[in-house]
């Protein structure tokens, strides 16, 4: 992902594991399997893909693209190195429309129901 690229280059090398929080959960199996292992029974998972609008300005794209390491860009002082690995890896995940918006297709949201 972006955010993955972005950081490699800020850091000069691949960069951990994610923390868990909602971004990293994109990996197949892994949400479910953490709601089994809370113990939930009889889990029931709607999956809706969305395309997200990160809009036209620049600087808005850049911030809300790296929000989840943003403060990891600015306390090692990359902001630079960061925008520009951005923008030189966005566009193998998003496009831009015809009005110039930064388009994220395929964003899955999972509605899930279990009982415990």
């Amino acid at each position: 992902n972006v955010v993955r690229d972005v950081m490699a280059e800020v850091l000069g090398k691949e960069p951990p594991a994610p923390a868990i929080n909602p971004l990293s959960l994109s990996e197949p199996g892994l949400f479910e399997g953490m709601l089994s292992d809370a113990g939930f029974k009889e889990v029931r998972i709607q999956t809706s893909t969305y395309p997200f609008n990160f809009g036209v300005d620049k600087g808005f794209q850049y911030k809300i693209g790296t929000l989840v390491v943003r403060d990891k860009i600015l306390e090692l002082n990359a902001e630079a190195v960061a925008e520009k690995a951005y923008f030189a890896n966005v566009g193998k995940y998003a496009t831009t429309n015809k009005d110039g918006a930064l388009i994220y297709e395929g964003n899955t949201f999972k509605l899930s129901v279990g009982t415990k």
